[in-house]
């Protein structure tokens, strides 16, 4: 069966992410309640009740946390986006580990003396149960605390997380032997160990066995270009081409021995049919800078695609505003390649953003591709000339934004005073689509 971008696209995507996320804790809240005899009240034990219903939820939003890690298909999809499933992962692990925090605080609180319970549920003793509690939270903290207060190389960011699954194990074996109302309660026991093992399943895929099971396609290098800033890797496939939508991003492994193994995840920049896949990288960190040492034909695995951001522009009947900021052109040359190649007449005005005209690094190529379609109004700003761009100058230049998608894609905080500006002018976030790749960050 040829595969078309038109059948790759799932015309139903509810965004119910969030939803389910609720769904769970409801429910594991529902059963602890359910596991108490009946009329009790928190208020008849209230420092004990809240550390044990700290330590569920706790347990079942850093379980979720490790499911959205694994980048799965359908986690993608209910959310909306790998971007948006990381944003999700990120918050629900810093409350899950705020709460994992706050249960032996609570338990010490209901001790004979807020001495002894500090102690009992923060130094090592002899009851090994406690023990793997106390030593599963101090590496979780460690670990959390290398994450988002030091400002760590990409690699060696991704080597920490490699060590995420140890606590996880230590903690599920303190959950079963700790000794608790789960003991008392079967579903409730059921139901958090079946979240735990789904957590110790995710981590064990996402170490060791992602590579296999995730949409692996193998591609050699045909030609690379320095183009100012920017380094272009043309990659021909090796077997049969991977299947993409315009505006999708894909994560790569370079074999090269002059490049680092580690993915990184970058927009292609070329359309879906297309002999060659082309990827538009930005020289900024040490990883991208050393891409200019790699050969024709080295070997090169593709990861994905990944993203719901073409997608939304495929599917829109409105007329669309696009705003490129650098580097974040990538996806929009997809896509635009894509509707010069199917002769398509979409209502488009197109801002791409760079501080000077030497920065317009792909000006010919968006005239040429803009110039064979009906109803596209390209404008190359320039902010060393007219100043940052903001929320009023799009309105203007784009005769208005009501009943339009917008898309963004571009440094983070361009996208994040837009994104702002524009919901102040009432447009509702669900026409408000970007692309961000700070979850990596």
């Amino acid at each position: 069966m040829k595969v078309t971008t038109d059948n790759l696209i799932n015309k139903k995507k509810p965004q119910i992410g969030w939803t389910i996320i609720f769904a769970i804790l409801l429910i594991g809240i529902s059963l602890w309640i359910l596991s108490k005899p009946a009329g009790f009240s928190l208020a008849d034990d209230p420092w004990k009740y809240l550390g044990q219903l700290t330590g569920i939820l706790g347990t079942i939003l850093l379980s979720i946390e490790y499911l959205l890690s694994t980048r799965a298909k359908f986690i993608e999809k209910i959310f909306g986006g790998l971007d948006r499933s990381y944003v999700a992962h990120r918050l629900i692990g810093g409350i899950g580990f705020v709460l994992i925090l706050y249960h032996p605080f609570f338990l010490s609180f209901d001790s004979s003396s807020l001495l002894s319970g500090l102690m009992l549920h923060f130094l090592p003793g002899e009851v090994l149960s406690y023990n793997l509690g106390i030593f599963a939270l101090y590496a979780y903290t460690a670990l959390i605390f290398l994450t988002v207060y030091v400002r760590l190389p990409y690699n060696t960011w991704k080597k920490t997380h490699t060590f995420m699954g140890v606590p996880l194990v230590i903690a599920a074996y303190h959950i079963l032997t700790i000794g608790s109302d789960m003991e008392n309660y079967l579903p409730l026991e059921i139901f958090i160990l079946t979240l735990v093992s789904i957590a110790i399943c995710s981590y064990l895929y996402k170490r060791f066995l992602y590579g296999r099971f995730s949409g692996q396609h193998k591609y050699k290098l045909e030609k690379i270009n320095t183009l100012g800033e920017i380094v272009e890797i043309n990659l021909k496939p090796v077997g049969a081409p991977m299947q993409f939508i315009a505006g999708q991003y894909v994560f790569i492994k370079f074999t090269s021995n002059e490049v680092a193994p580690e993915l990184h995840p970058f927009s292609i920049s070329s359309a879906p049919g297309e002999p060659t896949i082309r990827i538009s990288i930005k020289k900024f960190g040490n990883f991208t800078k050393s891409l200019i040492n790699l050969n024709e034909n080295d070997n090169v695995t593709l990861y994905g695609p990944h993203g719901e951001f073409g997608t939304k522009s495929l599917e829109s009947g409105k007329p669309e505003i696009w705003i490129a900021g650098g580097i974040g052109v990538t996806p929009f040359l997809s896509l635009l390649r894509y509707y010069s190649r199917q002769n398509s007449v979409k209502n488009i005005t197109f801002f791409y953003c760079a501080k000077n005209t030497n920065d317009f690094t792909y000006k010919e190529e968006i005239n040429s591709l803009a110039s064979h379609l009906g109803g596209m109004k390209v404008i190359f700003y320039e902010s060393d000339k007219n100043g940052h761009i903001n929320g009023n100058k799009i309105e203007e230049m784009s005769d208005g934004l009501q009943g339009k998608k917008i898309f963004l894609c571009g440094p983070k905080g361009m996208m994040t005073s837009l994104v702002s500006e524009f919901e102040s002018k009432k447009i509702h976030p669900h026409n408000i689509i970007f692309e961000d790749f700070s979850f990596l960050e």
